[in-house]
């Protein structure tokens, strides 16, 4: 039987199953993104895909999300979260489906294009520069994060012999001044601690409100940031 489990933990949220079947003679589609492994198949359920061709439950049990369907998310910040596989690739569905916060699982599914890795790199490389500024107000006189992305970036743009060996001593660096940066970080977190402790709940409730609104900004803004280098990526192919 075509049955796809995926066995990650299901985000607490309203779902809802949609049917995407044909009416008025048009077939309605949603588009999405999933990985699938080196050799495409579904890291779980062990599905064989072919980019352009139409995968269909082959069974009759109800959809399930991490149970039964074929998985997608419909924004790509998400469908990184769910990386089964090392291949990543735009999808199509259609059928009867199921959706959750940040997935949605499919009766009917397709591979439509592969993303390259490039795009999921750049994107890594251009989500820490935009917080290197927090390390280097605290550590202004280490360079070593930022010359660790220098070099990374230099080798994504002319990926030379000379390029690459510069990586792993660049690498080096950059976990040595993330592990001094850790050991402050721990020095400070004891001299905090009694501080946290006087807090009061209006104030822990505040800053919780907060960060939630940086990071759901953080996360919009990363979305918008992938997608355009994955449109960038498919305009110059």
């Amino acid at each position: 039987m075509s049955i796809l489990k995926d066995y990650e933990q299901a985000m607490p949220s309203a779902r809802r199953q949609e049917n995407f079947g044909v009416k008025g003679g048009e077939v309605k589609i949603i588009k999405g993104y999933r990985f699938v492994t080196k050799d495409l198949k579904s890291e779980h359920g062990g599905i064989q895909w072919q980019v352009g061709k139409w995968q269909k439950l082959g069974n009759d049990e109800p959809l399930g999300l991490c149970w039964n369907g074929f998985h997608g998310s419909q924004r790509p910040i998400d469908s990184l979260r769910y990386n089964f596989g090392t291949r990543w690739f735009e999808c199509e569905a259609q059928g009867k489906i199921l959706k959750d916060t940040d997935k949605f699982c499919a009766s009917e599914m397709r591979l439509v294009r592969e993303i390259p890795n490039k795009v999921i790199q750049e994107f890594a490389i251009d989500c820490a520069w935009r917080v290197l500024h927090i390390f280097e107000k605290k550590y202004p006189n280490d360079k070593r994060p930022r010359q660790a992305l220098e070099a990374t970036k230099t080798f994504l743009q002319n990926p030379c012999e000379e390029n690459r060996q510069a990586l792993p001593a660049a690498r080096a660096a950059a976990w040595a001044a993330a592990e001094d940066a850790a050991e402050d970080a721990a020095r400070d977190a004891a001299r905090a601690a009694a501080e946290d402790a006087a807090r009061d709940a209006a104030w822990d409730a505040a800053w919780a409100t907060a960060r939630d609104a940086a990071e759901a900004a953080e996360r919009k803004w990363q979305n918008r940031h992938l997608l355009n280098l994955i449109k960038k990526e498919q305009n110059a192919s």
